[in-house]
């Protein structure tokens, strides 16, 4: 079912029209005439798509959409710029069209064709796209068909060479980057994953994530990208490249992802763990805190204390850089990579390890966060690390001398 719900609350002064398709937000449009020019929802300037449509050079650029919902996109186009949406059903290019503005406001020009969006493109002669964004999904359920080898030989021909895929993955079921991983494995695509978690005070902007792919690092190296952008979560799981003939969910549907918090039970064990560190007992501090991850696996205050033993440990035998690089990932991976002290962290495991570009990004996100939060002591740490990262010395280094 298709709902346009009005919303006016006089108190926050916001007026807004919001349009669903069954549990699936497809947009919001402010009434104001100001406010209703901005991306919201999904799509704000912050977000994966907001970064890449900004990264992207200005100029008579050539952009295909699969999946129209709102219409919000149509709020980046410049004059000279081309939009094509693909959109499979009617009655969401009518309601967008009618109720909605951000397509009779967009600066640039707008074709509109409805259809399968896959289907349609199969069709069409090369439309040189500079990006291509995938936008398809209703009620948690993926465009299969949309995500295949098959499907992507399609977009190949599309699209220029140095053209960016955009893909949202915004998801609370299914996991869809470890599908998105093997396509840019099979077709040499560089991807990175952007998870915008906008602040609680603009209920019009939502929690998204977007997944880049591209041959070219020019945008994806951009520095706007760059210090948004993360890792793919992939679970650690193995699944085959999807086709035609084949695609499962199973493997990929989300367990809980969100962090757990007992302060209590953290701080008891961490006071516990400490003790036994300071009296020598290296063995006995790691696996007091293995054991009370047991409790709270997915604590990454437990995760980052564990991680600190097993590379500053004074007792060789017992560090671990493969297990505590794992543990920091994990820590950063369930605060969503937007926590200063666990990136700060993760760059010094990468450093230890070696992969200093992989230091440098952690340590440079460290310090943005840093920044935004005024925690200024951590960022003048990261900002003295990233000098000896960028040298190719690793943290233990500085610390000898």
């Amino acid at each position: 079912m298709l709902t346009v719900f009005r919303y006016d609350s006089a108190a926050s002064n916001l007026h807004y029209l919001e349009f669903s398709h069954g549990r699936t937000l497809h947009g919001q449009q402010f009434l104001d005439p100001v406010r209703s020019r901005w991306p919201t929802t999904y799509f704000s300037e912050n977000s994966g798509i907001g970064l890449t449509m900004q990264a992207i050079p200005a100029g008579d650029r050539r952009i295909g959409v699969i999946g129209l919902g709102a219409g919000t996109l149509a709020a980046y186009p410049k004059a000279g710029d081309y939009m094509h949406i693909y959109e499979i059903n009617q009655d969401v290019v009518r309601i967008a069209s009618s109720r909605f503005t951000y397509l009779s406001n967009c600066q640039g020009k707008v074709e509109i064709t409805l259809g399968d969006g896959r289907l349609s493109l199969e069709r069409e002669p090369p439309q040189d796209f500079d990006l291509l964004v995938l936008d398809a999904f209703n009620s948690d359920a993926p465009p299969v068909h949309l995500l295949t080898e098959e499907a992507f030989g399609i977009y190949q021909r599309h699209i220029k060479t140095n053209a960016v895929i955009a893909v949202n993955v915004s998801n609370k079921r299914i996991n869809l980057q470890p599908v998105l991983a093997n396509v840019a494995r099979h077709f040499n695509y560089h991807m990175v994953t952007i998870e915008n978690l906008p602040p609680k005070d603009k209920p019009w902007l939502m929690d998204s994530s977007w997944v880049l792919l591209s041959h070219n690092d020019n945008v994806l190296d951009s520095p706007a990208i760059r210090l948004a952008s993360r890792p793919p979560v992939t679970n650690d799981v193995n699944i085959p490249l999807w086709t035609d003939d084949f695609a499962s969910l199973f493997q990929i549907l989300l367990s809980s992802r969100e962090p757990e918090a007992d302060p209590q039970f953290t701080d008891a064990e961490c006071q516990a763990a400490h003790t036994l560190y300071q009296q020598g007992d290296y063995a006995g501090a790691i696996a007091r805190f293995r054991h009370a991850l047991k409790t709270l696996p997915r604590s990454p205050v437990l995760l980052s204390n564990l991680v600190f033993l097993l590379i500053a440990c004074p007792d060789a035998t017992l560090k671990d850089l493969p297990e505590a690089t794992r543990l920091a990932e994990k820590a950063c991976e369930l605060t969503h990579y937007h926590s200063a002290t666990f990136l700060s962290t993760l760059a010094v495991i990468y450093s230890e390890d070696g992969r200093f570009p992989d230091a440098i990004w952690m340590a440079e996100k460290a310090s943005a966060l840093a920044t935004e939060t005024g925690e200024q002591a951590l960022l003048q740490k990261n900002q003295e690390l990233l000098k000896l990262y960028r040298a190719h010395k690793s943290y233990h280094e500085s610390a000898i001398q």
